[in-house]
């Protein structure tokens, strides 16, 4: 009998976290983690990752609307996504290499890509809330 079946499953690559962190802030990549936890089973780290992406996601909202108009915006989506990338590889790596030595399979890419938009609407959604909440923010800069 084999001692570790094929996984039926499959799990998102650090590479693909990034992506979908790139495409839709911290909230994206977190929710592939978090996929990945609840595929492994691992419910609360799930849940955890989850809300780690939606702390982070407010709290880069209301960063963006602090920064000097000065400031080069093109650090905060770099900074956040190398960030999620390597917290991916370092929580979640081994267990990525353990399931493809198992011969299972990497999540669809187009998945990232889908999750990263999604997440996108949801931060752009924060971003007009925020315009709403707090006009004078914008109109101060």
């Amino acid at each position: 009998m084999d001692q570790n079946p094929t996984p039926t499953y499959t799990l998102h690559s650090s590479g693909q976290v990034a992506l979908a962190a790139f495409l839709g802030g911290p909230l994206g990549g977190c929710i592939l983690m978090a996929q990945n936890y609840r595929r492994v089973g691992s419910e609360q780290s799930a849940r955890a990752a989850v809300g780690y992406g939606a702390l982070s996601t407010v709290a880069l909202v209301i960063v963006a609307f602090m920064l000097p108009d000065n400031f080069p915006r093109a650090v905060l989506p770099v900074v956040y996504t190398l960030g999620l990338r390597n917290v991916a590889e370092l929580l979640q790596g081994r267990t990525l290499s353990d399931h493809l030595k198992r011969s299972g399979r990497r999540s669809s890419w187009w998945m990232a890509c889908g999750v990263g938009c999604l997440s996108l609407v949801v931060t752009i959604g924060l971003f007009l809330l925020g315009a709403m909440v707090f006009p004078e923010w914008l109109v101060s800069k």
